[in-house]
């Protein structure tokens, strides 16, 4: 990874990082999954767009067709 896209890199990981620890700790009960649908909605508030991995390989090969 270039010097120049990594800082971005690491910002994110801590981002969704922190997401990820707030849930666990605001819901420590919860199973996974919805530790996890807390997470992403924490993160989609702050305007991050989660798409599923199988639907975006649908959205991308759609776009180059």
């Amino acid at each position: 990874m270039s010097a120049t896209v990594q800082p971005i890199a690491d910002a994110c990981v801590a981002v969704i990082a922190a997401a990820i620890e707030d849930a666990v700790a605001d819901y420590p009960n919860a199973t996974p999954d919805t530790q996890a649908r807390c997470a992403v909605r924490a993160l989609a508030a702050q305007g991050w767009h989660i798409t599923a991995a199988p639907q975006l390989a649908a959205l991308t090969e759609g776009a180059t067709r």
